[in-house]
């Protein structure tokens, strides 16, 4: 899906996003932003953002507010390391593959 300013998002999550009344799932899916979930594992615990497969974002920071603001967290940017690039797309790739697509709230 393309975004604003032309950037393409696709996101998984585990399934405990799936039974949420309004979850991130939601809010990312109303606003035409691919959702999958990862029903094979109990929780999806990566934190990675991958970039134009050349810049991955990794570690246990959360992405939230309270992460930012009151956790102890760490985060790392990992630029121009082309096989541990591919690793993460790769891996990435993987759990997309049996991931299934979230239809959103009335499915």
């Amino acid at each position: 899906m393309l975004m604003p300013r032309d950037v393409a998002v696709t996101v998984f999550l585990d399934s405990s996003q799936q039974m949420a009344q309004y979850s991130s799932a939601t809010y990312l899916h109303n606003h035409g932003v691919p959702v999958f979930f990862d029903d094979a594992h109990a929780v999806a615990h990566d934190k990675v953002i991958l970039i134009d497969g050349s810049t991955d974002i990794t570690g246990s920071f959360n992405f939230s507010v309270v992460a930012e603001d009151r956790n102890a967290e760490n985060v790392i940017i990992i630029r121009d390391e082309a096989e541990l690039n591919a690793a993460y797309a790769a891996n990435f790739a993987l759990h997309l593959a049996y991931s299934e697509k979230y239809q959103g709230m009335n499915r």
